[in-house]
């Protein structure tokens, strides 16, 4: 039985480089391959969900981070791909709410926070989406992501330079 589980573990790692690398159809056919040995192998069903964020397919994502989490409920990159997918179909609420259980599981996820910021944002709650970036941003000042959708907000509500505590002011036009 060993043998068999790093038989595919070892599998797993293959694909997951092939999937890197961007040959997308040749990976989602070894992931099938191994939940095909493996029906409830929780990385395949969470990569599965991955291709289809990454190829644009909602409906297919939320499928398989539905199965994966009903495998395994503990693993917040999960959870933030079924928000990711969610928030793809629209269903904002739901994605706020998938967006939480990730960062409850793991609270230093700073793209969750800017994912959970833009469902809020889309639900019109823009002073909690607005807590949400900044605590984004007090965990990575750095993410380019997390300013730009901001900023973007910031626009959409007329506030044209509102600089966050400790930051220096710039004026977007």
């Amino acid at each position: 039985m060993a043998g068999a589980a790093g038989e595919i573990d070892h599998d797993f790692n293959a694909i997951l480089q092939i999937h890197q690398n961007g040959r997308l159809d040749q990976a989602e056919a070894g992931y099938q391959e191994i939940l095909n040995r493996a029906p409830r192998h929780h990385p395949s069903l969470g990569m599965l969900a991955i291709l289809g964020i990454q190829r644009n397919r909602p409906d297919e994502a939320l499928r398989y981070a539905d199965l994966a989490i009903a495998i395994e409920p503990r693993i917040s990159n999960t959870h933030a791909t079924r928000g990711n997918a969610l928030h793809g179909l629209k269903r904002y609420e739901e994605a706020a709410q998938a967006y939480q259980v990730a960062l409850t599981l793991n609270p230093d996820g700073h793209d969750v926070l800017t994912n959970l910021a833009n469902a809020w944002k889309r639900l019109g709650h823009f002073e909690r989406a607005m807590q949400c970036y900044d605590r984004a941003l007090a965990m990575c000042p750095t993410s380019i992501d997390t300013r730009y959708n901001r900023g973007v907000a910031l626009l959409e509500k007329g506030r044209h330079a509102e600089p966050r505590r400790g930051d220096a002011l710039v004026a977007v036009h």
